[in-house]
């Protein structure tokens, strides 16, 4: 089961990899400050505007949203997202909260020691960076999408979406690069998780309909 999930989403799975393994090379290689501080140099104002409005795509009630869409196409998928962002949200706050209450964000990390690019208009938060909720949510809802299409441009595609809302996060200085790799990396585990656990035959009369596209 989990190596047949593996050939079906490889395309996404190896990117996503991919993605993880530079961005902790850049992270050990730099450092924390200084790969913030390489990362924030570049910037536009057409990216200033994207990732702005890219953020948006997902908040504290983007989960519910999203499942109560995808109910009228299919209701597994529905649920599985449901339970991936309850899930990941809650484990994340308890990251936050108990075990990483002190690690700040950027725009208060760097406050008095380096002016960052920072945005108008984006209400700079500045406490319990580690990890990102955003970065948890975005994966919890497009990657269990991903999950269950099978065209493989729409899977691309809705994986492409959660790693630019990841990442979107990093470039208006809510968090650091590793707070999002650590928040995607939830999202995903419980992703797969979910999708795993409801793929039993138990399940089937919730099975996709809709979303079964053609390769």
């Amino acid at each position: 089961m989990i190596k047949d999930l593996y050939k079906k989403n490889k395309i996404i799975i190896i990117p996503y990899l991919l993605f993880v393994i530079v961005g902790l090379t850049v992270y050990f290689y730099l450092g924390k400050d200084a790969t913030h501080i390489f990362l924030n140099k570049y910037h536009s104002k057409f990216f200033d505007v994207f990732s702005k409005w890219a953020t948006y795509l997902v908040s504290g009630a983007s989960g519910f949203i999203a499942s109560a869409i995808v109910l009228f196409f299919s209701i597994k998928l529905s649920i599985v997202i449901l339970t991936s962002f309850i899930s990941s949200g809650v484990f994340v706050q308890i990251l936050k909260l108990i075990f990483f209450p002190d690690l700040n964000r950027p725009a208060f990390y760097f406050k008095g020691i380096y002016n960052i690019h920072l945005i108008d208009g984006i209400k700079q938060l500045y406490h319990y960076s580690f990890p990102s909720g955003h970065a948890a949510t975005a994966m919890s809802i497009f990657f269990s999408i991903a999950l269950f299409v099978e065209n493989k441009f729409l899977k691309s595609l809705f994986f492409i979406i959660a790693i630019i809302i990841c990442y979107s996060r990093v470039y208006l200085s809510q968090h650091f690069l590793e707070d999002i790799i650590v928040g995607s990396l939830i999202g995903i585990i419980f992703s797969f998780y979910f999708k795993f656990y409801f793929s039993d035959k138990k399940f089937d009369r919730y099975s996709v309909s809709v979303l079964k596209f053609k390769k």
